[in-house]
């Protein structure tokens, strides 16, 4: 039950801050510094977390391990492309990679929880 909670938690809360923190490019923004940090500190850990959030619903539907490997390794590849290519645009070629590896651990710390919240026995004290 808390396993269910915590996936439908993580998909519209990092949804949401994916959604409303999405990095703009143009000369419209009124205070860019701002969102050129909110991009940096909201926008990429919460993408990587709803990517992982996938991930581990996906794994959750298919039980078998091979079918896993097979849909779950390619869906999580081809979802991050955009984003990584998005990041490297709009900052340098260092600090994308630099983000997007800081994105990468934490969405398998957020993959690491989801696991451990799933696997997790129920004792009575």
């Amino acid at each position: 039950m808390f396993y269910k909670i915590w996936i439908a938690l993580s998909l519209v809360i990092t949804g949401v801050l994916s959604f409303i923190f999405h990095p703009r490019s143009g000369t419209d923004d009124i205070m860019p510094l701002f969102f050129d940090t909110a991009t940096l500190f909201i926008f990429v850990p919460s993408i990587f977390a709803f990517m992982s959030s996938i991930v581990s619903l996906i794994q959750s539907i298919f039980s078998r391990t091979l079918i896993q490997f097979v849909i779950i390794i390619p869906l999580f590849v081809i979802s991050l492309i955009p984003i990584s290519l998005s990041l490297i645009s709009l900052f340098n070629v260092v600090l994308g990679l630099v983000l997007i590896l800081a994105g990468l651990c934490v969405g398998s710390m957020h993959y690491g929880v989801t696991v451990v919240i799933k696997n997790r026995k129920t004792y009575n004290y």
